[in-house]
């Protein structure tokens, strides 16, 4: 996690810096669609946060090829759950 902290204050000038650029430094101006696509680092730190802090805590998946797990359980068309929240936590 300490990495997160360490690169947020660079990321935060950065995404400032692109909406300065972008929209201009008058607070009050309206935020179009087209400002939006033209946001590309904007884009991107949203998706790295998502990555890292996913807002579902699982995702479901069904086996669609055969799979045969140890000593010969056959696992087709099983129902499984793989939590995500924690990966980030393993991996940094």
């Amino acid at each position: 996690m300490g990495k997160l902290k360490n690169c947020s204050f660079f990321s935060q000038e950065k995404v400032y810096e692109e909406l300065n650029s972008v929209i201009g430094e008058d607070k009050n101006a309206s935020i179009t669609s087209d400002h939006l696509k033209e946001l590309k680092y904007f884009e991107c730190c949203i998706k790295e946060s998502l990555r890292i802090f996913p807002s579902v805590p699982f995702i479901g998946r069904t086996l669609q090829n055969d799979f045969q797990l140890g000593i010969g359980i056959d696992l087709l068309g099983r129902y499984f759950k793989i939590t995500i929240i924690c990966l980030p936590l393993i991996l940094f």
